[in-house]
């Protein structure tokens, strides 16, 4: 798929010698070989480009019109004014009917020449055709190898009985940018379009597999997917019918515990980039992709905040802690599978950083005496901006009861809201959340000339600065559904009572919106 990038001082479309922008792929082997030009299409004016026509015979005598035309010399002419010239050349012959002593007689051939170059300064392609001749820019592929993305961070609603579950869910999801990751010398912009999950034309919006080091059609994920919302951001939103289910805290009479929230990961991702040396925004972020040599799908992982932060006596990446956890995010399979170099001090496992940074994701991870204090805007968001009160039958809010049950009751008030197709509009574009991280590079990618000309101008080298800002969607979802289920603490008492714990604690909850990952929080009120 061609996709307009528009140039400043050029408009319109013009039939022939007009500059595009294109993606080349292998389709005989159904892969995106990093190695291709990627390409995208912006007019130019046909004056750009140049030729010079020369004439002669070929095939006919030197009695009949000349009835071939050679197209050489090829320069282009970017906006700029700086030439850029093409060896090589093509022609256009013609078949000539003349007469000899009475008789009619053909001389020549139909047939137009092609040819393919690129500029003596390798920033150009040239593709020709007789007179007509079309500009492409060089574009160099490559990708680096994040350890992990935060893909959200859901909240333990308050009580073991209480759930809180997405599915089909744009609500849900996460939206980052990297273009803090490059000094000023770069500068990035982003290419998200389509929808198609064909590596020939293009992942567009579905996140695409990659193996060893190259897009392998017909592997979008179906449970993922990706679009561009802004000047330097993308987004990944739940699409499937798969429910990411939460589950309430343990103790049903101190109900608050954020040590059980969950900060969900993403652990093979891909980040891909096209370098273009003849554009001023010079590189661009063409999305995300995800590892096979990992397992042919995203690998979506949740952490409990309280392995993350230490608050359960021990750590996420301990085996002798959880052992899931720690076997699942030391990667082992980036150096059984897919061999990558890593910077001095780090490689494909989590590491103690790198957990103290996914807890900052979570407000209570970072600050455990974070506090709800709403401002002045409408509808009611946090002064911060991280959370907006979610709205319930076009009100601004709705007080959930936490309820005890009577006496002999097993569980206390279960009261439900399900949001289907609703968009809660938010004043939370200042609120960010920024880490950084250490990435692997692979072997093939190493020896490009994408890397050999992005490597040094990093910050901070083999390091990317990740920016979660506000979470942004545009894809509507018709069969979307975040439900949510609180119920309160039981009553052990027999009749006639009381209550044997009585609950002391918080009457109601408030259900907000966390504005960075559009998962439900809850707070408790009197």
């Amino acid at each position: 798929m061609l996709r307009d990038k528009q140039t400043s001082g050029l408009q319109g479309e013009f039939p022939v010698n007009h500059f595009v922008r294109s993606q080349l792929r292998h389709a005989t082997r159904h892969v995106c070989l990093l190695a291709a030009l990627i390409l995208g299409l912006t007019a130019f004016s046909s004056a750009g480009l140049t030729d010079t026509a020369t004439q002669s015979w070929s095939g006919c005598p030197t009695t009949v019109a000349k009835n071939k035309t050679t197209y050489s010399n090829w320069i282009y002419t970017d906006s700029a004014g700086v030439q850029h010239p093409f060896g090589g050349s093509d022609y256009k012959e013609v078949q000539i009917k003349y007469v000899v002593a009475g008789h009619i007689t053909y001389c020549g051939q139909n047939y137009t020449s092609s040819f393919t170059t690129n500029s003596s300064d390798g920033l150009y392609t040239l593709k020709a055709t007789g007179s007509l001749g079309s500009v492409t820019m060089v574009g160099y592929p490559g990708h680096v190898n994040p350890k992990f993305i935060v893909m959200g961070v859901t909240y333990a609603p308050p009580g073991h009985a209480s759930t809180v579950s997405y599915q089909n869910s744009t609500s849900l999801g996460t939206t980052t940018a990297s273009n803090n990751s490059f000094s000023s010398q770069f500068s990035e912009s982003i290419s998200v379009t389509g929808s198609t999950g064909n590596c020939d034309a293009g992942s567009g919006s579905s996140i695409i597999g990659f193996s060893g080091g190259v897009c392998v059609t017909g592997t979008e994920s179906t449970s993922y997917t990706q679009q561009s919302n802004s000047s330097n951001s993308i987004s990944v939103v739940n699409k499937s019918s798969i429910q990411n289910k939460t589950t309430g805290t343990p103790n049903d009479f101190a109900p608050v515990d954020h040590d059980y929230d969950l900060i969900w990961l993403w652990l093979n991702p891909i980040s891909t980039f096209t370098y273009y040396p003849a554009l001023s925004k010079n590189l661009e972020w063409d999305g995300y992709g995800y590892d096979m040599a990992d397992q042919p799908a995203m690998d979506i992982w949740p952490v409990l905040l309280g392995y993350l932060n230490g608050n359960f006596k021990c750590y996420a990446i301990d085996p002798n802690c959880d052992p899931e956890d720690a076997q699942v995010l030391a990667r082992s399979w980036v150096t059984v599978s897919n061999p990558q170099t890593w910077p001095t001090g780090e490689g494909p496992g989590l590491t103690m950083a790198d957990l103290a940074n996914i807890a900052k994701a979570d407000p209570w991870g970072g600050n455990p005496n974070y506090v709800v204090t709403l401002g002045s805007t409408n509808p009611p968001t946090t002064t911060d901006g991280r959370f907006t009160i979610v709205p319930v039958n076009g009100n601004n809010s709705q007080s959930f009861a936490y309820k005890q049950a009577g006496p002999g009751n097993g569980s206390g008030l279960t009261q439900t809201y399900t949001n289907e197709n609703t968009t809660t509009n938010t004043v939370a574009t200042g609120n960010t959340y920024t880490f950084q991280q250490a990435f692997g590079l692979e072997e093939k990618v190493g020896g490009s000339f994408f890397w050999q000309s992005v490597q040094f101008d990093f910050k901070q080298s083999s390091t990317f600065t990740w920016t979660h800002s506000h979470l942004l969607t545009t894809t509507n979802i018709t069969d979307s559904t975040d439900t949510l289920s609180i119920t309160g603490p039981p009553c052990p008492a027999p009749p006639p009572g009381p209550c044997n714990p009585a609950y002391a604690g918080f009457p109601e909850f408030d259900v907000y919106q966390d504005n960075l990952f559009g998962s439900f929080m809850f707070w408790g009120i009197n």
